[in-house]
């Protein structure tokens, strides 16, 4: 149980091992929550209990090789990007993150009017881990956007200081082409 870890939360990473079921034998992401508990996130996720493992990492490359070579000398990191100046500076706060999309800081509700729903994910890509479908009707609130992969993204602040990220329609250019919902 995290609980049981957490006296070092602050010092370490987590790799959760929760599984849909020990019968799970699917290269799809279980759609289910996973509780980061007293660490501020997890870095890795096993989720099957079959005859093989599948998990997702949440790690850069450098992350990574601290898990895996933890007695190692250091690698010279590469600079994390530094946050751009906003192309409209007295509209927008803009940063660009890890994979180069540029966000633009923004609070703002957004409500879903098709009816079949959107994904929310782990990511600001369609491959990115599924969290959950938010159905017609609900209200996120967000506090940035980006225009990434022909989409439009919101990111919603959750717990423990993560993120969920819902396209919220299609766009080119770099200009909202269409919308699935209604922005207030």
């Amino acid at each position: 149980a995290l609980w049981q870890v957490a006296n070092c939360a602050k010092d370490c990473a987590v790799w959760v091992a929760k599984y849909a079921s020990m019968n799970w034998n699917s290269w799809t992401v279980p759609n289910m929550n996973v509780s980061s508990g007293a660490f501020g996130s997890i870095a890795g996720w096993q989720y099957t209990g079959g005859d093989m493992d599948r998990s997702i990492w949440y790690l850069d490359a450098n992350a990574w090789d601290k898990f895996t070579k933890p007695g190692a000398k250091p690698q010279n990191e590469t600079p994390k990007p530094v946050p751009a100046p906003s192309q409209n500076s007295a509209k927008y706060d803009s940063w660009t993150d890890d994979l180069g999309v540029k966000w633009f800081k923004e609070d703002g509700k957004f409500t879903i009017t098709v009816d079949e729903g959107i994904i929310l994910r782990w990511g600001a890509t369609t491959k990115s881990a599924k969290i959950g479908v938010l159905p017609k009707g609900s209200i996120i609130e967000y506090d940035a956007f980006c225009h990434s992969g022909g989409y439009v993204w919101i990111r919603q602040p959750r717990g423990n200081g993560q993120f969920g990220y819902l396209p919220t329609g299609e766009s080119s250019g770099g200009k909202r082409t269409s919308t699935w919902g209604k922005f207030e």
